[in-house]
């Protein structure tokens, strides 16, 4: 596993839009990091939304 991930490969994984994945950023659902103009999320962040998701979908 990557350590950080891009909104772009977020939303591949999370099967989402990436405006979905913008929009919780904003919002502050889902800490994010600057690199230049490119948005990354590190991975514990990914594995922790998707593991909220898994468990609204039940």
């Amino acid at each position: 596993m990557k350590e950080f991930y891009t909104i772009r490969e977020i939303s591949a994984y999370l099967e989402i839009h990436e405006k979905t994945v913008r929009n919780w950023i904003r919002k502050g659902k889902i800490k994010s990091y600057k690199q230049g103009k490119i948005r990354i999320i590190h991975s514990s962040e990914l594995q922790r939304i998707y593991h909220k998701i898994q468990k609204e979908q039940k």
